[in-house]
């Protein structure tokens, strides 16, 4: 879709580029969700992708997943770390050993697939853009949630901050950045890159939109399991101890609030919230299986 309003497109070299944010700007990556529907009040389109950040780069204890980097991009880190770092533009920084087999890779590739989305959408989207937008069934936001990622963000003044996935999704929509805020990149613990996961999700239709989505990853001794898809905003759910399938139902009906729970034509409240307590218990079920 033509954006009618924009009169500038403004390639950001360096972070001191920021400084040029101003009401009316909007940062653009891939584009496909910001082309997709008119923008009014948009005037401005800061573009990012000249700032040429690395898209992944495998630190010691991280993987850093730069804002971005494709989810084609990411999708290819399926099997084993390997074939990652052969992509171009990707780094390693020292080099890197894993205590296990590479789990993430699987994980991503099958949020993805969820997206429902054709490969041209996968070569543009962008893991910031998809997370920013802050819809309930954003894929990336129910993987990262999931595995603890921390995010990174620039603010134009030149400071930083960083929050967590659920933190900066406050709701359908909606965000916890600041004007002018952005996402620079996610960081992912390395035992989250190998630990047993489950993704699970719901939908009306075998390729439709996802209703529930649930992601549950194995720690030491317990568990996290996020919840999206269902809700406005991600919930995350920690157990020290792996639950039992009551204490899985008891936690997720005192973790999210009455008027959380979505209800639209993807599907109804009561199913969504029914089909959010089988994930869980499935995919849970499904990473005490591998202990």
């Amino acid at each position: 879709m033509d954006l009618v309003d924009v009169d500038a497109w403004i390639p950001l070299t360096d972070a001191s580029a920021l400084a040029r944010w101003r009401p009316g700007d909007a940062y653009v990556a891939g584009g496909t969700s910001l082309f997709s529907e008119p923008q009014p009040g948009v005037r401005r389109l800061l573009d990012l992708t000249a700032l040429d950040w690395p898209p992944l780069v495998l630190h010691d204890d991280a993987l850093e997943i730069g804002a971005t980097c494709t989810l084609g991009t990411l999708a290819a880190a399926a099997g084993d770390p390997a074939p990652l770092l052969r992509l171009g533009g990707i780094h390693a920084r020292p080099a890197v050993t894993f205590p296990g087999p590479w789990t993430f890779g699987p994980l991503v590739r099958s949020a993805v697939d969820a997206l429902v989305a054709s490969f041209k959408v996968w070569h543009d989207a962008t893991v910031g853009g998809n997370v920013c937008l802050a819809l309930p069934a954003g894929a990336m936001t129910s993987v990262l949630s999931a595995l603890g990622t921390t995010v990174l963000l620039w603010s134009p003044d030149g400071t930083t901050r960083t929050t967590s996935v659920d933190a900066l999704v406050t709701g359908v929509g909606t965000t916890s950045l600041a004007p002018g805020e952005l996402v620079r990149a996610f960081h992912v613990p390395a035992g989250a890159l190998v630990a047993p996961t489950a993704f699970l999700r719901a939908s009306l239709s075998a390729r439709g939109r996802s209703a529930a989505v649930v992601v549950a990853r194995r720690t030491d001794d317990g568990a996290v399991v996020s919840v999206t898809g269902a809700t406005a905003r991600p919930y995350v759910l920690a157990f020290d101890l792996a639950p039992t399938r009551a204490g899985w139902h008891e936690a997720l009906e005192q973790a999210i609030p009455e008027d959380a729970w979505l209800g639209d034509v993807h599907g109804a409240t009561d199913w969504r919230r029914q089909q959010t307590h089988a994930l869980g218990a499935g995919a849970l079920r499904t990473i005490e299986a591998l202990r």
